[in-house]
């Protein structure tokens, strides 16, 4: 199933989507060091129900302790497979624009958000300067060997 988050779509049928489902892959462009807004929206939209959280995780009795664990998708996972136009040495560098943080640095709110309702992380594609020095051959096949060894493992 698909979805395309700028054009129209229901919550509730892309609620459903989530329950019904294990392996979910999200790919979006990176524009000023985020996903567009229009993701941002979906997930506002869409993840705001009791089908996927119950609160935030925390008890009256321990108001300090177990933010982020209330997610009911614990049986899910999510792949993050991204465009950008920064080139790979941006992200590894310490002395560079992202100091070293990587790509799942940048993307830790997306990260996170996903794993507040549940979800478990899967080894993250990031397809690098792909608007000033694109090469899509050696992309499309190095996609491909990431979807083949991160979805191999993994229980039907």
């Amino acid at each position: 199933m698909i979805t395309r988050v700028d054009a129209c779509w229901n919550a509730y049928d892309e609620q459903g989507k989530f329950v019904y489902s294990r392996y979910f892959i999200v790919q979006t462009p990176i524009f000023w060091m985020a996903p567009p807004w229009q993701f941002k929206r979906y997930q506002d939209v869409v993840f705001n129900t009791r089908a996927f959280i119950y609160g935030d995780g925390r008890e009256s009795d321990a108001p300090d302790d177990g933010y982020g664990t209330s997610g009911l998708l614990v049986d899910r996972s999510y792949m993050l497979s991204i465009t950008c136009n920064a080139p790979l040495a941006a992200f590894d560098r310490p002395h560079d624009f992202f100091e070293g943080r990587g790509a799942d640095g940048l993307l830790m709110p997306v990260h996170k958000s996903l794993q507040f309702i549940g979800m478990k992380q899967l080894p993250t594609f990031m397809a690098y300067d792909v608007v000033k020095n694109l090469h899509y051959d050696e992309l499309c096949a190095s996609y491909r060997a990431h979807l083949q060894q991160v979805f191999s493992k993994l229980k039907p």
